[in-house]
């Protein structure tokens, strides 16, 4: 007997109110909006009609897919809600759980039990803020998963290798690593190793992949050198913009690379290694940068986070904890999910969705102050 299960388009539908009080308890705003159930927690539906079919019936149950609606979460983020993908989260400004909570934490906000309630149509969740937590200004509710004030990403990991990994560049149809010294790897789309190469006399520690070349970063002599990826010789070479050399990137027919001792991001023309623009990195000691098709900068710091920044604001759009430490080289893969890669753990791991179950985009920002309580109702209702 074959089960098939199948899911409405929209079991689910969510709507948020948020009610903003001044000192005297008045109420001075409300802001409403609808939501979409993005495709982790309509995975999570499918995955509880099987178990339920799996009840009665022979059949093996596949392992069950995340939770996602652990934490209502309150972001910066302004972007349309997507179902899938690695879309922008903002950054954090308040979040609350399921627990009651009266402390003093500048985030957390808690539940309000007396005006919570299911029904048999409908669950309506409240949450409240005092005065001195979640000031700021959001535009977007999440119901999402957290830790270390990061949203919790998919990741899977694609190959553990022998190597101190400290790079990775996409071209020509294969990956290629920096093993952290002289040595790069060639690597296939499977992520069978084809072949290492070494460079003598070289500390390799970046690379990148543009022009039909490839481009290294050399931390011995702070150099950067062209490399053919037929006979995997230096074609030429030029010193970086700065000291301490780490990643590099290729975007828009330019080479870009990171300097950590002035924490800047210079684009250079390849040709001559003339910097054309720099950008001084939010965060510091950058190790590992790449560009999304916008336009826009992933970056890693030797921890366990992916961020992403606006390149014309300077600002971070979105923190990824991806449960991997020493995480340092980052591209973007060809499907659009990114692939890192760890140090001391000499592992790449494809970083491919945020745990969101869902996601509200208010008609306008709200801004919280410290004179301010607040309110969020946030209604689920399930249809027929």
């Amino acid at each position: 007997m074959q089960e098939k299960v199948k899911t409405p388009k929209q079991p689910v539908k969510g709507f948020v109110t948020v009610e903003l009080f001044d000192k005297y308890g008045d109420k001075i705003q409300t802001v409403r909006s609808h939501n979409i159930i993005r495709k982790p927690a309509k995975d999570h539906m499918i995955w509880d009609m099987k178990e339920d079919f799996f009840r009665g019936c022979p059949g093996t149950l596949p392992s069950e897919p995340h939770y996602c609606f652990n934490n209502i979460v309150l972001s910066t983020a302004t972007t349309t809600p997507q179902e899938s993908g690695l879309s922008d989260t903002g950054v954090i400004i308040g979040w609350a759980n399921k627990t009651a909570y009266s402390g003093s934490d500048v985030y957390r906000g808690t539940i309000n039990t007396s005006e919570s309630y299911a029904t048999n149509d409908k669950v309506h969740w409240v949450f409240d803020w005092p005065t001195h937590a979640a000031n700021g200004t959001f535009q977007t509710i999440l119901w999402g998963n957290i830790s270390n004030f990061a949203f919790t990403a998919f990741v899977s990991l694609m190959v553990d290798t022998s190597y101190y990994l400290s790079d990775i560049a996409l071209g020509g149809g294969y990956y290629w690593l920096v093993n952290y010294g002289n040595t790069i790897i060639k690597m296939s789309s499977n992520y069978e190793i084809l072949g290492t190469y070494s460079l003598a006399n070289t500390n390799l520690i970046g690379i990148t992949w543009g022009n039909n070349f490839l481009w290294v970063s050399d931390t011995n002599g702070n150099k950067i050198h062209k490399i053919n990826p037929e006979n995997m010789s230096i074609v030429s070479s030029f010193s970086a913009p700065s000291n301490t050399v780490r990643g590099l990137a290729w975007y828009n027919n330019s080479l870009w690379v990171v300097c950590s001792s002035d924490n800047t991001l210079y684009e250079l023309n390849p040709a001559t290694g003339t910097v054309i623009s720099s950008l001084v990195m939010p965060k510091p000691n950058v190790y590992g940068v790449c560009f999304d098709n916008n336009g826009n900068i992933f970056f890693t710091i030797n921890d366990l986070f992916v961020y992403k920044m606006d390149r014309n604001t300077g600002n971070i759009t979105s923190m990824l904890d991806i449960q991997k430490p020493y995480t340092r080289g980052i591209i973007l893969n060809e499907d659009n999910t990114l692939l890192t890669v760890q140090l001391n753990a000499r592992t790449i791991t494809k970083v491919y969705d945020v745990q969101i179950g869902a996601r509200t985009l208010l008609p306008q920002p709200v801004t919280k102050t410290s004179t301010n309580t607040m309110k969020v109702q946030y209604d689920f209702i399930f249809e027929d």
